[in-house]
């Protein structure tokens, strides 16, 4: 079963950021893990989200099972991404 990605405003400003290239290709590996997003994850100490790394960069995302739905929260590089998440 595939997963529905969603893409939250403040994660499109995030790839917004980033040069062209590492965008596409953060883009390209989210849209890899849709049809079994658990096997390319971990779960984020003490939340509920999930990390999923690309190279530098983290992609922070909540998944609903239920829906099969993957909300994309933020995106950043390892250093700065876990900053301020709620």
């Amino acid at each position: 079963m595939e997963y529905t990605i969603v893409w939250t405003d403040k994660s499109r400003k995030n790839l917004e950021k980033l040069p062209k290239d590492i965008a596409a290709r953060i883009i390209e590996r989210v849209e890899i893990i849709r049809d079994d997003p658990f096997l390319h994850i971990d779960r984020l100490a003490g939340s509920a989200w999930y990390k999923y790394r690309v190279g530098k960069y983290r992609v922070i995302l909540d998944i609903k099972r239920k829906t099969l739905i993957i909300y994309v929260i933020k995106i950043g590089p390892r250093k700065d991404v876990y900053k301020d998440l709620e």
